[in-house]
């Protein structure tokens, strides 16, 4: 391309597609968010653009030796972009029945009842009720899977901060009391073993016969020191589970433990 058209046109198509690529639709017409009120990866990413764009301005006096050929796609292919950007952030789009994802099941039902006049709203919207359960129950399960991520990484105190929030929401959550006693017990402060046997008790004593609680009960007890509390615990477990083989074996091994020395005559 003698006049350099192409390729002017292809760099400039470049930096519409990254300006488009970067801006978000705003439901209320007001736009991005300003600068300053980005979050820092927010604020790293625009950083990133403006850094391609220059990429893109300075590669052009090298690019225009280019063939001709080459640029009509590349100018084809950001053409296309934009167009698809500009569609799909219209308003057309957004309230389309085809591209705008239906409402949720529970507001469907509810909806219908109350179009036909049939049964009672609370009824219709029990479901709604049902599926914030089921979102809490997600949010439990990736919160305790990020803490298990960060005690993997070695990261122990972010990840038993995890945990205390969960047993501080719902002291009954075993998953969260274990993981949170196991990351106590593997410190070697007296204090945090003591912790240790604080979360586990309430658990204890409401889930009398899970086999997991009352091992990672009597654990803490004999890293605290509390050697004859610890063997209670197990014979009680023993005692409501007789068949559980593992129980027996830690009572056993506990049972078989040297006996502290006399203390000597003065």
């Amino acid at each position: 391309d003698p006049l350099s058209v192409l390729p002017i046109l292809t760099v400039g198509s470049f930096l519409l597609t990254t300006e488009l690529a970067a801006s978000r639709p705003a439901a209320d017409g007001a736009g991005s968010a300003p600068a300053q009120e980005k979050s820092p990866a927010g604020r790293a990413f625009d950083w990133l653009r403006r850094r391609l764009q220059d990429m893109g301005v300075i590669a052009l006096p090298a690019m225009a030796q280019f063939p001709a050929g080459l640029f009509l796609y590349w100018l084809t292919s950001n053409l296309a972009s934009i167009a698809q950007g500009v569609l799909l952030r219209s308003q057309w789009a957004r309230s389309h029945p085809l591209l705008s994802p239906p409402p949720p099941p529970h507001l469907q039902s509810a909806a219908g009842a109350i179009a036909a006049g049939r049964g009672s709203v609370f009824k219709a919207l029990s479901g709604g009720a049902a599926s914030a359960c089921g979102v809490r129950a997600t949010a439990r399960t990736v919160r305790i899977e990020q803490a298990a991520a960060l005690a993997a990484r070695g990261e122990s105190q972010a990840a038993a901060e995890v945990y205390r929030g969960l047993v501080a929401a719902d002291f009954s959550d075993i998953d969260a009391a274990l993981g949170l006693s196991k990351l106590l017990l593997a410190s070697e402060g007296g204090e945090a073993r003591a912790m240790a046997v604080q979360v586990l008790k309430p658990l204890r004593a409401s889930f009398k016969s899970e086999r997991r609680v009352a091992l990672a009960l009597a654990a803490a007890l004999q890293h605290a020191g509390r050697a004859q509390e610890a063997e209670q615990t197990l014979s009680e477990f023993v005692t409501l589970a007789p068949s559980d083989v593992q129980a027996r074996i830690a009572l056993a091994a506990l049972l078989a433990r040297p006996l502290p020395p006399p203390p000597e005559a003065p």
